[in-house]
C-alpha cells in the first residue's frame, strides 16, 4: 500500500510542476531507431480508454496529448483504507 501511495504522491508532484509537453515527452519518449516515436501496448489500451484513435504519437492534438499524459487526480479525493 505505502508504493502505492508514493506513485500517487510523485504522479501528483510532477502533474503540478511540469507542462502537459513535457509529461507526454517523459511517457512516450524519444525518437526510436526508425526515426519514429510509438506507443507501447499498455500505452495503447490507456488510449482506448480515453477514446483516443491516433496512433502517432507525433500526429496527436494539444488536447490529445494533454489528456492522455495527466491522470489529474484531485488530492482532495484520495482516500486510503485499510484493513
Amino acid at each position: 500500500m505505502a508504493q502505492c501511495a508514493a506513485a500517487i504522491d510523485a504522479r501528483m508532484l510532477h502533474e503540478s510542476t511540469q507542462s502537459d509537453e513535457a509529461l507526454f515527452r517523459r511517457l512516450v519518449g524519444d525518437v526510436r531507431s526508425d526515426g519514429k516515436r510509438h506507443f507501447s501496448q499498455t500505452q495503447i489500451k490507456r488510449l482506448e480508454k480515453l477514446g483516443i484513435k491516433e496512433r502517432d504519437p507525433d500526429a496527436m492534438s494539444t488536447e490529445d496529448r494533454s489528456r492522455f499524459a495527466r491522470l489529474d487526480i484531485d488530492p482532495a479525493t484520495v482516500t486510503w483504507f485499510f484493513l
